[in-house]
């Protein structure tokens, strides 16, 4: 029993390694545009959601921003524009792995309403730095639209892929 648990905690420390090095990486592996970025993170972070606890995620809520931005990839030149949404990331990635918890028994549910509510609280992130002239206006569509597909797209691949494993 005690060997049991220990393999468990030891394996649950690797899983929370590859998650992490997988998470700042993925903008250096994938030189792509921020919907497949995006929705690659975002699924990243719904597979921890479902495996993981609370605490153990907090790595991969805040690795793959930097990695972006460390990169320099997603935005281009406006990439350091993205130092004022960096906090917010973390916040709405935190946002939407709660949620994801919360909703996981109903898979129309924890794919929906995560995704609206990562992405309404970085629309309202976007229009505030929009209106004072912090960001450039690009960032409204990349902060609203673009968050939204991404988690979207990237719960819908975990949660409907893992509910037709399941059925296998």
């Amino acid at each position: 029993m005690f060997l049991q648990k220990y393999e468990l905690l030891f394996l649950e420390k690797y899983e929370i390694l590859i998650y992490s090095f997988i998470g700042f990486f993925i903008p250096f592996f994938l030189a792509g545009p921020q919907l497949l970025v995006g929705s690659i993170v975002n699924a990243l972070l719904v597979i921890a959601a479902l495996r993981l606890n609370n605490e153990k995620i907090l790595p991969l809520i805040f690795l793959p921003s930097l990695g972006v931005l460390a990169r320099g990839l997603v935005f281009g030149p406006w990439t350091w524009y993205l130092v004022y949404f960096i906090p917010f990331i973390w916040a709405s990635n935190y946002l939407f792995v709660i949620l994801i918890k919360k909703y996981k028994e109903n898979k129309l549910l924890s794919i929906t309403i995560p995704s609206f509510f990562k992405a309404l609280f970085l629309t309202g992130i976007a229009l505030i730095l929009v209106g004072f002239n912090i960001v450039p206006d690009i960032f409204l569509i990349a902060m609203s639209i673009f968050q939204l597909a991404t988690a979207l797209i990237g719960s819908s691949i975990v949660i409907l892929s893992k509910s037709f494993i399941n059925k296998q």
